[in-house]
């Protein structure tokens, strides 16, 4: 469940950074790395960890790019969320 958050977040996330083609490269890209693959079939603690971080990556990008303070917000404590 988690890994696939994750896919949608960098996909959201590269969306942002550059586009729809970014987006779909972001997600191609985490998909295809090894060591995620590993380990969210394991079941291990990266994913978990991984996701909130993404997505605050798509959040504070949002807000740079003129959003309102909510995203920075968001990103804070999904950023925080995942180093935890």
């Amino acid at each position: 469940m988690l890994s696939a958050l994750s896919l949608v977040g960098a996909w959201w996330s590269g969306r942002q950074a550059a586009g729809a083609v970014g987006g779909i490269v972001a997600a191609l890209l985490l998909s295809a790395s090894p060591t995620y693959l590993e380990a969210s079939r394991q079941g291990l603690t990266e994913v978990p960890s991984l996701t909130p971080c993404v997505w605050a990556v798509g959040c504070g990008l949002r807000w740079r790019q003129g959003g309102r303070a909510g995203w920075l917000y968001a990103a804070v404590v999904l950023g925080t969320c995942g180093v935890l």
